[in-house]
């Protein structure tokens, strides 16, 4: 009987050190003898792989445990069953507790977090079929796991802290291509579309607008999802969808799709333009609003005025240009020489040669602060000329360095606060270098 609890309790000893529980008894409701694990009837079914893989190891190192004292164990590739923490922990334990101070152990793995705990003078690798230290060879061996250099950067990126993987991550976004969104149901932004189309067909009015720059068509699907944005009283809503010679064919493809979903509803109107100048030639057909929503930031600075002046000449007397944007953009990219130019409501008011609340207002600011969504008048348009470019461009310097050190004086080491630095880091230098070759 002694002998029976000394050999249950070495193999609780085992299972807790590589599992961390051990095997009880206890009475089930008819009074037979059931044997429990982390205060649970004991059920292999209810198991996860890593936990049966270890029991395991526990029984065969318990069935063998003098023969394991300062033994050399072999193991292949553990991290195939084991979550990388419980396999170190298990390691360990095995190591420390199990095998004795003379004890070895053995691994074939390709888990860089398993050589990493083995230490660099533990290290051997197999090339060209013969085995070789590799303790003077680490960048071999990493590179050869991690696919080269390229890989090595993106682990240390990751691997560092949350504010620096925040701003790596953001910066090197910077280096891409503009990322040209697909509808989502979710998505704040077009929320703030449909609101806004509700809220003016709520009031009267007529709605003709123009989707300047319509990317895949997400503000159509926006509104036929939105049930055409109707209202008890719907005043006549007729919305044009417009790229230009910049998309894509596939996004071209999806832009047309989604605003003939949106025409082939009840509620709403809608057609995909080829030509703008359809628009601007015919008085009767002009725009009550033209939306730029996430694209003025994409239109190099140079092209700002001709494409100022296209809205212009597409608006009605007394029509209005909707600009939306995201103040603290989630994802970085670069759309032109310079990168992005995000314009806030002082500085577009700046653009136009105005000020807040004359010609520009803005509308509403949403989701802590990040949407915004500025109305510019249509007689206010050709206000912008070239020294007021220059002015609108100065005041997103200033804006960008304040918010800079700022976040510098705040010191918080968070993923947000990093995406953040980079952000404004990276609008204050494009506006830096747009200024500069504006000049």
């Amino acid at each position: 009987m002694i002998q029976a609890l000394d050999d249950a309790n070495s193999f609780n000893d085992i299972l807790d050190a590589l599992v961390g529980g051990r095997v009880e008894p206890d009475y089930d409701s008819t009074g037979e003898v059931v044997a429990k694990f982390r205060r649970r009837v004991f059920q292999y079914s209810e198991l996860s792989k890593g936990e049966a893989v270890l029991i395991t190891w526990a029984i065969i190192l318990h069935r063998q445990r003098a023969s394991f004292q300062d033994a050399i164990v072999i193991i292949d590739e553990p991290e195939n069953h084991l979550h990388p923490d419980a396999c170190v922990k298990a390691l360990t334990a095995l190591r420390d507790t199990i095998l004795g101070p003379r004890g070895q152990i053995w691994l074939a793995t390709h888990s860089v977090q398993l050589i990493a705990f083995a230490g660099m003078e533990s290290i051997w690798m197999v090339d060209n079929g013969r085995i070789e230290y590799a303790g003077n060879k680490v960048d071999k061996v990493i590179d050869r796991l991690l696919g080269g250099r390229d890989g090595r950067d993106k682990l240390r990126t990751f691997l560092a802290d949350a504010d620096d993987l925040g701003f790596h991550k953001f910066a090197a976004e910077c280096l891409t291509n503009p990322h040209v969104a697909a509808p989502d149901a979710a998505d704040p932004q077009e929320a703030q579309f449909v609101r806004l189309v509700r809220e003016r067909r709520a009031r009267g009015e007529r709605l003709r607008i123009l989707d300047y720059g319509a990317g895949r068509g997400r503000l159509a699907t926006a509104l036929r999802e939105a049930g055409h944005a109707e209202t008890p009283n719907p005043s006549e809503l007729f919305y044009h969808a417009y790229n230009g010679p910049q998309a894509s064919p596939n996004e071209v493809v999806e832009c047309r799709g989604r605003v003939q979903e949106l025409a082939d509803g009840e509620g709403a109107r809608a057609i995909y333009l080829n030509d703008i100048r359809s628009v601007q030639l015919q008085a009767e057909v002009k725009m009550d609003a033209v939306v730029l929503c996430n694209v003025l930031h994409e239109i190099p600075v140079g092209n700002w005025l001709s494409v100022f002046n296209d809205i212009a000449d597409s608006l009605r007397d007394g029509g209005v240009l909707l600009l939306m944007e995201d103040q603290n953009m989630p994802v970085g990219e670069l759309p032109t020489a310079h990168g992005f130019i995000v314009l806030d409501t002082i500085e577009v008011s700046a653009l136009f040669g105005t000020t807040p609340g004359k010609g520009v207002r803005e509308i509403e600011r949403v989701h802590h602060g990040r949407l915004t969504q500025i109305e510019v008048h249509a007689g206010v348009l050709r206000n912008a000329t070239s020294e007021s470019i220059k002015q609108a461009l100065g005041l997103v310097v200033k804006r960008a360095r304040s918010a800079v050190e700022r976040l510098r004086q705040e010191n918080q080491r968070t993923f947000q606060a990093g995406r953040s630095h980079a952000y404004f880091s990276m609008l204050h230098m494009n506006a830096m270098l747009a200024l500069s070759a504006y000049a």
